[in-house]
């Protein structure tokens, strides 16, 4: 895998990431710097890999529980008194991962290299870790939305 390649992965994950947001879910979502927080909180995370000539990698979107639920209330359109279930809500999570994975495939055709998307899986929990093959180069970007943190983590082999 060619790892000289020079693909402007953060420009395109700060334009994707925050359209992909307000377009669908009209909020605003700021690249910010990490939080760490005291005690880890659930989180919903939707997966999605990719692969083509020369690339392969996979996107993680985490979210936190309760701003997952928010989605899948927005994307569904539900009144406040019904509360989202938990296919629901990873529905609307894998949607919005599946959505992000287009902008960064679109960017990635652009500069010469075709790709395929895997379909969404979602992982749900609390302290879970990703094991990283050698090689991998991991980028994390840091959002803030609706007063929350989301982390998009981009695992990507030239």
């Amino acid at each position: 895998m060619n790892s000289n390649l020079s693909f402007p992965l953060e420009e395109v994950v700060h334009r994707v990431v925050p359209r992909v947001m307000f377009t669908m879910l009209e909020l605003e979502a700021q690249p910010t710097e990490p939080i760490q927080s005291e005690a880890e909180e659930e989180r919903v995370t939707a997966v999605i890999g990719f692969g083509g000539e020369g690339i392969e990698g996979s996107l993680y979107f985490h979210f936190t529980e309760s701003l997952a639920r928010r989605v899948g209330k927005i994307l569904l359109e539900e009144s406040l008194g019904r509360s989202v279930q938990d296919g629901e809500v990873n529905d609307a999570v894998g949607e919005l991962c599946n959505m992000v994975a287009g902008g960064l495939k679109a960017a990635l055709l652009s500069h010469g290299m075709d790709t395929a998307l895997s379909p969404p899986s979602v992982i749900r929990g609390k302290n879970f870790s990703i094991a990283v093959e050698e090689n991998t180069r991991v980028n994390h970007f840091f959002f803030s939305c609706d007063g929350q943190v989301l982390d998009l983590e981009v695992h990507l082999n030239f």
